[in-house]
């Protein structure tokens, strides 16, 4: 692939529509043969050459035309794994992926996949390669690997079918239970005091409500920038889960995050609000007035729950930082933000919900999904919440015997966000 247009030629499988392959000549490099692909608009040769005996070359010629009448040729044996790559991410895949999962398919391409394969050539890329780059990545991160082992299935499918390598090299390939295993003796979600101290503390700032609509909510944090007031009902105490922003990339500006639907349909749900979560919602609406009329010429007014003092939508990743000092500054494992919505998960099965109706409230499908990738197994069997009380350091100027939060309640509020209506 030395250009896009040389690519464009191969992309589409229709537009081969004949081919031939010349009898063995020899020349001051050795025996060798040429392969003409005709294509609806425009020829394309091959030459293959260098053999030092008249017999490799004979084997090798038979060796395409086999492959020809199979159906398992290779177009074009020069293509790189970078400059594959980058014409599938950019060209093939991006128009078809939403902002979130394009950022995720661009993290595996250019931070694993071409520093680790480099100049290889792409439809060289064997079992054992890709079983390496695997088993490596898990190491570091279970996550990670099964992220890049989806997008390597999904170029390989793609190569296969334009004929950019003649066989599937991914086949049973599996990620190592062994390694899955180191990785999850991580904590993984938060126990219930854990959950309570994080409530606490971050009460009065900027990650109390997200927070809130993580942990006794259990959504997404596309879907908590996403939420707009008119997505409340006040009467019913409810909120309509119904979009969701992606991430921001370079074309977008703060104030025109873009909008889209849910991450699945059965993301697109009805969730009861409790009560503490309500009176959130109303207070910060009374400090969007407030702005609103304060800043009538500058304020922009589009509904958004989570804004800046301007009405900006919060971009995705807003949070992600205070998040992570807030954990370091009280003394709370180190967690990703989706931790929230696992422990969510997790608290809410001890709590002896439904794995169906926690399932319909996270907006999954299937709730089989569900148990096999948000809850954490460990906690569920032990059938404890395990001490990690005297490894907290307690701040002495918080008052955590303070009754908004008592252990009792907060199941409660954990149980009373489930319903969907």
């Amino acid at each position: 692939m030395q250009n896009k247009r040389e690519m464009a030629a191969v992309q589409n499988n229709d537009s081969l529509l004949n081919w031939e392959v010349s009898k063995i000549s020899k020349d001051k490099s050795g025996y060798g043969f040429s392969i003409t692909l005709i294509f609806q608009h425009e020829l394309q040769n091959r030459h293959k050459g260098g053999f030092d005996e008249l017999k490799d070359a004979e084997a090798e010629r038979e060796k395409a035309i086999a492959a020809f009448y199979n159906g398992t040729f290779v177009i074009d044996e020069t293509i790189c794994v970078p400059e594959f790559y980058s014409y599938w991410l950019e060209e093939v895949k991006r128009p078809q992926l939403k902002d979130n999962s394009y950022f995720c398919y661009r993290n595996c391409v250019y931070n694993y996949i071409i520093p680790y394969w480099g100049e290889k050539i792409f439809c060289h890329i064997s079992r054992e390669d890709i079983d390496a780059l695997l088993v490596m990545t898990a190491e570091h991160s279970y996550d990670v690997a099964r992220h890049l082992k989806t997008v390597i299935t999904t170029s390989m499918k793609y190569a296969l079918e334009n004929h950019l390598i003649s066989s599937d090299p991914l086949t049973r390939i599996v990620l190592k239970r062994k390694t899955r295993q180191l990785y999850e003796q991580k904590q993984t979600v938060f126990t219930k005091w854990q959950m309570k101290r994080l409530l606490i503390c971050s009460k009065g700032s900027s990650l109390y409500l997200p927070i809130l609509f993580a942990s006794l909510l259990g959504l997404r944090i596309g879907e908590i920038v996403g939420l707009k007031y008119s997505d409340v009902d006040y009467i019913r105490k409810t909120i309509h889960v119904q979009r969701q922003l992606e991430q921001v990339s370079a074309c977008h500006s703060d104030a025109s995050l873009p909008e889209v639907s849910t991450k699945t349909p059965a993301g697109d749900r009805v969730l009861k609000l409790p009560q503490i979560v309500l009176e959130a919602i109303m207070e910060e609406r009374t400090r969007y007035e407030m702005l609103r009329g304060r800043r009538s010429n500058s304020f922009h007014d589009f509904d958004f729950i989570c804004c800046s003092s301007y009405g900006h939508p919060r971009s995705r990743s807003y949070f992600w930082k205070p998040f992570k000092d807030l954990l370091k500054e009280q003394g709370l494992p180190e967690m990703k933000w989706h931790g929230l919505r696992h422990s969510y998960t997790t608290l809410l099965l001890k709590e002896n919900c439904s794995l169906e109706e926690v399932s319909r409230s996270l907006g999954h499908t299937k709730a089989s999904f569900t148990a096999n990738v948000y809850v954490d197994m460990a906690v569920i069997i032990q059938g404890i919440i395990p001490d990690v009380d005297r490894y907290l350091p307690v701040d002495k100027d918080t008052d955590y015997s303070y009754i908004l939060f008592p252990e009792e309640y907060l199941g409660e509020l954990l149980s009373e966000a489930v319903g969907q209506i």
